[in-house]
């Protein structure tokens, strides 16, 4: 998200509030990378301000399991696309296969 009123970029990391933020602003909701935002942003790159919200590395994998368990993809999350779910593991399961054997 980039605001202009405020001279403000927001880098969204995926489940860390960003729907949160950018309704805050009243802008629109994206996942776009800081790259994206220096390349077609560059001459309000060095001067607007830059900040992301991070999230308490579990809770933020609690809430990409669940986000799976009810969509059943996540297309902006490289480690809930590793394996298509076509059922319903457990959230140790989910770990061990996405995120401990990698």
């Amino acid at each position: 998200m980039i605001t202009h009123d405020y001279g403000l970029i927001f880098i969204h990391v995926p489940k860390c509030a960003g729907r949160s933020v950018c309704n805050l602003f009243n802008q629109r909701f994206d996942h776009y990378t800081s790259q994206h935002y220096e390349m077609e942003y560059s001459r309000f790159w060095h001067t607007y301000k830059k900040f992301t919200i991070i999230r308490n590395p579990f809770q933020r994998l609690v809430s990409i399991y669940s986000y799976i368990q009810k969509h059943r993809r996540h297309c902006f999350e490289p480690i809930a696309a590793r394996k298509q779910i076509l059922t319903a593991p457990t959230f140790n399961v989910w770990l061990y296969e996405n995120i401990m054997a990698y």
